[in-house]
């Protein structure tokens, strides 16, 4: 599980007043990274290398609600694999997958 490790190279990020987060990818083999909820904060990027993978924890406790909001169907939802609140210039790049 890399959910601590990825939210602490964030947040260390933002209080250095931003910068880029990289989820790398081995050159031999594909690089799989399993996470629950990460919150992006100001001036952050995360990018995910080609040939890395930052994959969705299968249980739901490894998620944590941001806000619940209530989609189309009347349904409150609001737990991610990524997310941010009030943050602002934050982006997601690179060549790799992301699959929540």
């Amino acid at each position: 599980m890399n959910t601590r490790a990825i939210q602490k190279t964030i947040d260390a990020c933002t209080n250095a007043g931003g910068g880029i987060v990289v989820i790398p990818a081995d050159k031999n083999k594909r690089s799989i990274y399993l996470s629950g909820t990460i919150i992006l904060k100001t001036n952050v990027t995360l990018l995910v290398d080609k040939g890395a993978l930052l994959h969705g924890s299968t249980s739901m406790s490894d998620y944590t609600t941001i806000e619940p909001f209530i989609d189309g169907a009347n349904a409150t939802r609001g737990a991610c694999l990524i997310g941010a609140k009030d943050e602002n210039n934050i982006a997601i790049t690179g060549e790799g997958t992301v699959n929540g």
